[in-house]
């Protein structure tokens, strides 16, 4: 089985004080045969914090480059370097230009708030209209899919890990239609969708996105899959990915993605 893990944060995201190469050695200690890197840059001007909380800096993108390219030259180890860009529909001139300003070698497309919104993470859905913002989400999503400036679409549906968190029913089927059109566009664009191991639990088959909706990627005509841990520190990286890689395969995938210089090729699984 061929195992990645392409959505690992390090001390250059906002919420994270991993050492990249500590991530590397855990990552090979797991079995994980390829690795990319991929810290937050959320490219929104207007804070998704309140304002009683510090606003998430923006990306160092040189120092970034700088240090991860280095660490490829001289650690031994072959890895990716890539990106987890936030909000391109809020800011689409930024997000592109942090796109071209090197050669990077994998982007995830990621909507984190919407418009005008604080993070999804930081929201208190007791006091929301839950299905009202879910379809928000997947508007600006197709949007986000139709941009086109991503490698593969990261966690879907996700603020639903927040929804269940506050103890909240919620039907996601309601939204079958709009997760097809989403799929529909990936498929149609040549991407691809990762599957997102971020609070996993085995008992409670909580994959983002789970197998009901790899399938329907599949069936709609989707090829590129990824596996990403969302890890933000040593423990996380690679964790779950054999059960991930495992539930991929169930779906239809006979391949994962594997990418470099924005290019996948696959390996089987």
């Amino acid at each position: 089985m061929y195992k990645i893990d392409y959505h690992i944060h390090t001390r250059f995201s906002m919420d994270s004080d991993a050492d990249p190469m500590e991530e590397i050695l855990a990552a090979k200690s797991k079995g994980i045969d390829d690795l990319i890197f991929t810290d937050h840059c959320d490219c929104n001007y207007e804070p998704a914090t309140p304002p009683d909380m510090e606003p998430w800096p923006f990306l160092e993108v040189e120092e970034y480059w700088k240090y991860m390219n280095e660490l490829r030259n001289t650690s031994g180890y072959d890895f990716g370097i890539g990106l987890e860009i936030g909000q391109s529909t809020q800011e689409l001139e930024r997000a592109n230009g942090v796109i071209a300003s090197h050669d990077w070698d994998f982007v995830i497309g990621s909507l984190h708030n919407l418009n005008h919104e604080y993070d999804f993470c930081l929201l208190d859905y007791t006091k929301r209209d839950v299905y009202k913002t879910f379809g928000d989400y997947f508007a600006e999503l197709y949007d986000t899919a139709k941009i086109n400036n991503f490698s593969v679409l990261g966690h879907l549906y996700y603020p639903i890990r927040y929804v269940i968190n506050q103890g909240i029913d919620f039907e996601l089927s309601r939204f079958d239609a709009e997760m097809a059109d989403i799929l529909k566009v990936i498929a149609q664009n040549g991407k691809g969708i990762e599957v997102n191991l971020k609070g996993f639990d085995p008992a409670k088959d909580n994959l983002i996105p789970n197998l009901k909706y790899v399938k329907m990627f599949r069936e709609l005509g989707g090829e590129i899959i990824t596996i990403g841990s969302d890890g933000h520190d040593n423990d996380a990286v690679g964790k779950y990915v054999t059960e991930a890689t495992e539930m991929v395969k169930e779906a239809g995938f006979n391949y994962v993605a594997k990418f470099r210089k924005m290019k996948p090729t696959f390996e089987r699984i």
